[in-house]
């Protein structure tokens, strides 16, 4: 029997918490499911209603730390975790009912080791999935253009990697705060993906007002270490690293800069990657200082 490690962050989700294990509980598929929940140092009673809740789950272990965010919390959970898939989760949502059996069975019918669905605003539960899904050829293209969202979600909400791939790519990069758009570009390596139509979970309580400057520095910081790593996928993507730069970046005489430059024919011909990677680093400087 195939088995599941749900990997759940908690981070100040005392309002979901009691409706998020009950969502857990009620799963169903034809796996043995294992939980581990990384509390990332709440300051409310997160922790302490996580622990009456999850009282009678066998194969449930709880980390507490101080918060070190998502990165790190999700590659020491990925380190105990034995299943054969990790089903990621966070503490600000509740998932369908067959929502882990449909991703897995996206996996196992289009020959991915990544699967992705959608989360919907508001809730949304429904009897059973259809299960329609579609195979992303290549996910490194489409994580720079940013025009399939979740496919840069890899690790956060309604994503199942393949344990044995998380194994091959070395988990998350631990010097970006944000999981996401790191180990969807590592994963990207190595698989193909498997994306749904259909939202597989519902997001309960997130805090809207999200950091725009904040966010862009991970994503350009993930494609920029990415890059460093693996020159030779690179080295024929410079044009989509300058249009990804050119969206990234926050400042409006910017943008209108790295997209006169990213569209110009000569300019792409004659750029090498460690000149793009220079203006990969410049912004990086100016998002963060």
């Amino acid at each position: 029997m195939l088995r599941c490690t749900y990997i759940v962050l908690i981070h100040n989700n005392e309002s979901n918490i009691a409706k998020l294990v009950d969502s857990l509980k009620k799963i169903v598929g034809n796996f043995r499911k294992e939980f581990i929940f990384v509390d990332d140092g709440s300051t409310d009673n997160s922790l302490n209603l996580l622990k009456a809740e999850v009282n009678d789950i066998p194969r449930t272990t709880i980390i507490t730390q101080e918060m070190q965010g998502p990165s790190i919390s999700v590659n020491k959970a990925i380190s105990l975790a034995t299943g054969d898939y990790i089903h990621f989760v966070e503490g600000d949502e509740i998932l369908q009912i067959d929502s882990t059996s449909v991703l897995i069975d996206s996996c196992l019918k289009l020959g991915t080791e990544v699967a992705i669905g959608p989360g919907a605003k508001s809730m949304s539960t429904i009897d059973k999935l259809a299960g329609v899904c579609k195979i992303i050829q290549n996910p490194i293209n489409e994580i720079l253009s940013g025009k399939i969202s979740a496919i840069r979600n890899v690790g956060r909400s309604g994503s199942v990697v393949h344990s044995k791939l998380l194994d091959k790519i070395g988990k998350a990069d631990s010097s970006i705060y944000t999981q996401n758009m790191s180990l969807s570009l590592r994963c990207a390596k190595y698989s193909k993906f498997a994306l749904l139509e259909e939202n597989v979970t519902t997001i309960i309580d997130r805090q809207g007002n999200s950091d725009n400057k904040f966010s862009s520095y991970n994503n350009l910081k993930s494609i920029y270490n990415f890059s460093k790593e693996n020159p030779e996928i690179f080295s024929n993507l410079t044009s989509e690293l300058l249009m990804t730069l050119s969206r990234e970046s926050l400042g409006r005489s910017d943008k209108i800069n790295y997209a006169m430059k990213s569209l110009a024919r000569k300019y792409i011909k004659s750029t090498s990657l460690s000149n793009v990677l220079t203006l990969y680093k410049l912004e990086l400087d100016k998002l963060f200082y």
